[in-house]
C-alpha cells in the first residue's frame, strides 16, 4: 500500500500543521512528522555518505529515523511556512542532509506553503520554481503545489474550500 510522508518544517504548531492533519484525515496511510520535534544537525558536507557503501550520514543524530520513514514513503509532502523568501531554516537544515538519501526511485513529491503574502507574490513562484529544479535533479515527479495566505493576524481557517484544495492534490 501506498504511504505518505508529510515533513512538516514550522517551528511553531500552527497553520503547517493544520495543513498537514487536514491531508491526513483525507489520505489513508499517511505519517506526519514535525522537524520541531527532532534534533537534526546541519549537514557538514564531508561527502562521507557518498563514499560509503551504505550511504548513510555519518552524523549521529535523529536524521536517521526520518530517512527510515522515508524509505517507506512513496509520496512525500513537504508543508512549510515561507521565512524570509524561503522555507524554514528547520526544514532547509533537513533538505541538505538529504543528500546522503538515495532511494528516490517511485516516489513523488508535493509542496504546500503558506505565507504572509498574498499567494500571488513572487515568493512562492520562487519557491515552486526552486523544488521543481531540485526534484527534476533527482528524477522525482513534482506536479503538485499549493499555497495559501496565512499569517499572525490573517489565520487560516480549514475551510471546504481549503479541505478541497488539498483533497485536489491527494
Amino acid at each position: 500500500m501506498n504511504k505518505t510522508l508529510i515533513i512538516v518544517g514550522s517551528p511553531r504548531k500552527g497553520t503547517s500543521l493544520k495543513l498537514a492533519s487536514c491531508y491526513q484525515e483525507m489520505c489513508e496511510n499517511t505519517e506526519i512528522v514535525q522537524l520541531r520535534d527532532f534534533n537534526i544537525k546541519p549537514c557538514m558536507g564531508c561527502d562521507q555518505c557518498h563514499k560509503n557503501e551504505n550511504h548513510k550520514c555519518i552524523i549521529k543524530d535523529d536524521f536517521e529515523t526520518i530517512v527510515e520513514k522515508l524509505n517507506e514513503a512513496s509520496t512525500l509532502v513537504f508543508i512549510s511556512p515561507i521565512y524570509w523568501w524561503g522555507v524554514t531554516a528547520t526544514l532547509k537544515c533537513f533538505i541538505d542532509r538529504l543528500y546522503s538519501f538515495n532511494n528516490w526511485k517511485g516516489k513523488e513529491f508535493k509542496l504546500i506553503l503558506t505565507g504572509g503574502a498574498e499567494t500571488t507574490d513572487v515568493e512562492y513562484k520562487l519557491l515552486h520554481d526552486q523544488f521543481k529544479e531540485m526534484m527534476a535533479y533527482i528524477n522525482v515527479p513534482f506536479n503538485s503545489f499549493l499555497a495559501f495566505e496565512a499569517y499572525q493576524d490573517k489565520i487560516l481557517e480549514i475551510t471546504d474550500e481549503v479541505k478541497n484544495q488539498i483533497k485536489s492534490i491527494i
